[in-house]
């Protein structure tokens, strides 16, 4: 208690920075580095700091303002050792910084922050302590005509384990004029340099990276032109390489409506054009190559209905954008698409603190991938982990070191106290030099066209054409997509529609691939509280010309309005398909599945759905039923108290467990200043959880506030976590 007295007392008794009082040899051992790395300070550094205390003088002293945030976080079990961190973080500005408004045209900015975190992650190791100064500065010049800014910023960390610092600026001009037919120009330059020790291939002494960037928007009032330039060079002295990167992007977009909108198109061409050049030192050098690709994620209960594996029926594609928090008993699935076959080295998962990354390290993985969305999805790596990322204290690493298009990283177990995963980020590690240009080409042509009142035909083509030369080799690729569409509406109350679709892509590195469906559906309102949706959809692939893939779907949907407080749904699928294997033997497959479902709200406070299913699924060898029945219950009397409980039941051949889930909602305080909620969860399956929880709010003045969360889970491991926030701005 004295410590943190201490502790919290000389920080809001501090001037710009704050002077942490220490009664110990170590720590004044610790000040002394500080300010030795205070004195080692870039110029960028000294710039930001300069023009951060001008700016300050040279404001109003009703201006600037000052922050500060103590945090305090625990995590523990019984079998691991408990993890702590206290941080402590101050800035000074307006709001978010200190501002200098000379004349109306031209303003200037600065700010400068503090951070303080000290971490004890078990190892033996005890409290870490790391020290974080964060100056940064902007100038602008606004006016009719263009509009200029420069900034900078600079990081600088002091810590137990070694000293580190990053500095970054750039500088942008754009268009402001508004004038038809002229384009909107935009022009920019950055840098980022962090100094290392040792030898590289370049005069400086540390990594290096410069970006510079053109782009073009022009209104051609028939049609939207756009063009962009960009060039990146990155010197990385620890993977001893060199990588610059120049990329050329042009695209022109058009679109008409004739004869009274009966006819609408849409055509867009656009054109690409890369560059990628990577040299490397001497032997062992390296070059982490990132991948585009999408990113996307879902939170699961494990043992809950939704918890499936990529390669189980039913599984759901995660859909989900970043960041995602995943809380205690949550499992995590993460999900990248490069688009193509690519060799993915290294997944990197960026967390948004350094305790959440200790508890991610604490995750094992399963690594699931396919090649195309019409496969299957695999298991390709178990029991994967990962590692800190070097040099990154906010990441981990976890090595993969395969050759695929989509992959799904799905944890094997649950964190122990809550974190959140910001970011994914996929790498191919280059080990030589290599040289690459990239050329791509696209047309888009949609049309729509109204035949009559009651019928309307829609189509749209995509061509796609690459070609990637590496020098040693070129591979050209290309995708023709075709879709088409035809609804009629003879009657408000039926509605058929007949599509079909065509995908093609055919490349030098593999075979041709063809994917076609057909799909007829009847959508009818025979009641006005009732929907029925027939459909027949048969789907084909091709490879190389020869028919591998076949399969038929016959469905029916309905929904009905039984009584104002009752709904009910039915669905019921029929496929059959067959597989060419590559023994040419043919793998016939048929499946009926049958779902039924209420949503009832039975009272004023009470709900209920209730969730009944059937699958029964027969192949040349094998024939295999199963169901489930899931009943969910929600009472709610007041914004007070919440109640949730749920019970499932599976039966025939599916081998998963019974599963009760009790859950409530209890808000303890609830005012303008203050606010306490309980949380409380009962688990029931093969192994019984129990989990309690609080979070609160306490507005201790207009200055100054509190904010907590505590969990405790009991079950075969007890694990517990809670956090402690303490916010001050004057």
């Amino acid at each position: 208690q004295k410590w943190q007295h201490n502790t919290i007392s000389s920080g809001i008794n501090m001037g710009l920075l704050p002077q942490i009082s220490c009664q110990n040899k170590t720590a004044r051992t610790r000040n002394s580095r500080w300010l030795a790395v205070g004195w080692s300070i870039s110029p960028l550094g000294a710039f930001l700091l300069l023009l951060f205390f001008l700016t300050g003088i040279s404001s109003p002293a009703f201006a600037i303002n000052f922050n500060a945030y103590w945090s305090y976080k625990q995590s523990g079990a019984e079998d691991r050792e408990t993890l702590t961190e206290f941080q402590q973080r101050y800035s000074l500005g307006l709001g978010q910084a200190i501002r200098f408004r000379p004349s109306h045209a031209i303003s200037a900015s600065a700010a400068v922050g503090y951070t303080r975190s000290e971490s004890d992650f078990g190892r033996d190791q005890g409290f870490v302590t790391t020290d974080s100064l964060n100056p940064s500065a902007q100038v602008s010049l606004v006016n009719d005509i263009f509009s200029a800014q420069v900034s900078g910023r600079t990081d600088i960390r002091s810590s137990e384990g070694g000293d580190s610092s990053q500095s970054a600026w750039e500088a942008s001009l754009v268009s402001m004029w508004s004038i038809p037919l002229w384009p909107r120009l935009r022009f920019s330059y950055s840098e980022f340099s962090e100094p290392v020790e040792g030898i590289s291939l370049f005069p400086t002494s540390g990594e290096k990276e410069i970006n510079t960037g053109a782009s073009l928007g022009w209104d051609l009032i028939l049609a939207q032109f756009s063009y962009q330039y960009n060039n990146n060079k990155r010197e990385d002295p620890v993977g001893n390489s060199l990588s610059e990167s120049d990329s050329h992007f042009a695209r022109l977009d058009t679109e008409g409506v004739f004869w009274n909108n009966r006819l609408r198109f849409n055509l867009a061409q656009q054109f690409g054009y890369s560059t990628q050049n990577v040299s490397i030192g001497d032997e062992g050098g390296f070059f982490d190559l990132p991948l585009l690709g999408e990113t996307f994620a879902k939170i699961t209960i494990p043992g809950s209905p939704n918890d499936l594996k990529p390669d189980e029926d039913d599984y759901e594609v995660p859909n989900q954008p970043l960041p995602q928090a995943v809380e205690v008993d949550e499992r995590v699935h993460l999900y990248f698409d490069a688009g193509t076959d690519e060799q993915i080295d290294i997944v990197r998962l960026v967390l948004v603190d350094s305790f959440s990354v200790q508890l991610a390290l604490e995750l094992t993985w399963e690594l699931y991938t396919r090649n195309d969305t019409f496969d299957d999805w695999e298991l390709a790596l178990d029991n994967l982990e990962g590692t800190a990322t070097a040099d990154e204290d906010d990441s981990i690493d976890i090595a993969i070191g395969l050759a695929t298009t989509e992959i799904i990283l799905v944890a094997k177990n649950v964190p122990s106290g809550p974190l959140t995963f910001s970011a994914l980020q996929a790498f191919t590690q280059i080990t030589e030099s290599i040289s690459s240009t990239n050329t791509n080409y696209l047309t888009n042509l949609g049309m729509g066209y109204q035949i009559s009142r009651s019928l309307r035909a829609s189509a749209n083509l995509t061509l796609e054409e690459n070609e990637l030369d590496t020098g040693d080799d070129t591979i050209d690729s290309n995708r023709r997509t075709i879709s088409g569409n035809l609804r009629w509406t003879p009657l408000p109350f039926v509605s058929p529609a007949l599509s079909f679709s065509e995908y093609l892509s055919d490349s030098d590195a593999g075979p041709e691939n063809i994917s076609r469906n057909y799909a007829l559906t009847v959508f009818t309102i025979p009641l006005d509280t009732v929907t029925v949706t027939l459909g027949a959809v048969r789907n084909e692939r091709y490879s190389d010309q020869q028919l591998n893939f076949i399969s038929d779907r016959y469905y029916i949907a309905t929904r009905a309005l039984i009584y104002p407080d009752l709904t009910a749904t039915w669905n019921l699928n029929y496929t059959d398909s067959e597989t060419l294997q590559l023994d040419d033997f043919v793998k016939r497959i048929t499946s009926i599945t049958n779902s039924l479902r209420f949503n009832a709200q039975l009272y004023r406070y009470l709900a209920a759905d209730l969730l009944t299913s059937y699958s029964h699924s027969k192949t040349d060898t094998d024939t295999g039923q199963t169901g489930d029945a899931i009943l969910n219950l929600r009472y709610r009397p007041s914004e007070i108290l919440s109640l949730r409980g749920g019970y499932a039941t599976y039966f025939l051949d599916n081998d998963k467990s019974d599963r009760l889930d009790l859950n409530l909602t209890l808000q303890l305080i609830n005012n303008q200043k203050t606010r306490l909620s309980l949380f409380a969860s009962h688990i029931q399956s093969d192994s019984t959880t129990d989990n309690i929880g609080l979070t609160g709010t306490w507005e201790i003045s207009r200055n100054l506030s509190l904010t907590s969360q505590a969990n405790y889970r009991f079950a075969e491991r007890h694990i517990y976590n809670f956090r402690l926030n303490l916010s001050l701005w004057l």
